[in-house]
């Protein structure tokens, strides 16, 4: 009896060594996974990340556009194939866009005929006030355009224009002094809470952050980073030589990790959509049968 209560007793002591061992090994675990993925973040360098990131906006708006192509095509009895037309291409009426959030201030009706156009026009403004220009930064196409334009010199065979040949004297020509979303936008951003703050003691003057900023803002003249330009592409902080010296910061926190502001700024745009389509604001109410003879009519019409 004793010998079986003694074994009882063993084991039971060697289960519980087990269970700490066990725990002890989840403990230890769980910060060398922090620290792997931390390294891992850290290893890929910002610009790189906001190109790919920016590509691959690009690249869905090229397949939005084929698709609504298609549409067309098959809008005019020039295709059998039906394709649906993509709620995703009204991202490119501005315009509509404005007058869809001037209707919903005023009425408290969503926009029925350019539905997503007006939910990507809002998660625009609510990125611009929470993270800067964020959306020019890192998800606008037309932004990755002017951004290969500036660094890659044989586009220029393929793109003719104005806005083409300034873009090589004036970094981001377009966006900073034409696009209206950006002027938008940039005035949002001015009441952002997050900047980018530079500590002058530590700074030596090397004014890499001067000259890899998209926007060519003088940071190292500015203690804090409030300019409407701001993208919120973190590049600087990135590039800085100097520890401690530049910083992403918000009110009651003196310094962020930097690959908050793409995971944060694509994440708020991904949860608008997402919104929108389970609201039932994404697709537009107009039917098909009403929208077609729309089409085959604009057809008919001369430019003046």
């Amino acid at each position: 009896m004793e010998t079986g209560i003694g074994e009882v007793g063993i084991n039971l002591k060697i289960d519980k060594e087990m269970k700490n061992n066990a725990i002890q090994s989840i403990a230890d675990t769980a910060p060398s996974k922090g620290r792997s993925i931390q390294t891992l973040l850290a290893s890929v360098s910002i610009p790189r990340l906001r190109t790919t990131v920016q590509a691959c906006f690009t690249l869905f708006c090229i397949f939005v556009g084929y698709r609504f192509y298609c549409f067309y095509l098959w809008t005019l009895d020039r295709s059998e194939t039906f394709v649906s037309r993509p709620p995703s291409v009204e991202g490119f009426l501005p315009i509509s866009a404005l007058l869809g959030l001037k209707r919903l201030a005023l009425t408290g009706q969503w926009d029925p005929v350019h539905p997503a156009g007006l939910t990507i026009f809002i998660a625009a403004l609510a990125i611009a006030f929470l993270f800067r220009k964020g959306f020019c930064g890192w998800i606008c196409p037309v932004g990755f355009v002017s951004n290969l334009l500036e660094k890659t010199s044989t586009l220029t065979i393929a793109v003719i224009g104005f806005l083409v040949l300034i873009s090589f004297v004036i970094r981001n020509f377009w966006c900073r002094y034409l696009c209206p979303y950006g002027a938008l936008l940039g005035l949002l951003a001015i009441f952002s809470p997050v900047t980018v703050k530079r500590r002058a003691s530590n700074c030596i003057d090397c004014k890499k952050c001067e000259t890899i900023c998209p926007a060519s803002i003088r940071v190292a003249r500015n203690d804090t980073v409030r300019h409407a330009e701001c993208i919120g592409c973190v590049e600087c902080v990135e590039v800085c030589p100097q520890e401690n010296c530049l910083s992403l910061s918000v009110p009651g926190k003196k310094q962020m990790p930097i690959y908050i502001m793409p995971v944060a700024i694509v994440g708020l745009f991904g949860l608008f959509y997402m919104a929108a389509v389970f609201s039932g604001h994404w697709q537009s109410k107009i039917p098909l049968d009403a929208v077609k003879p729309l089409y085959q009519a604009a057809e008919t019409f001369a430019h003046p």
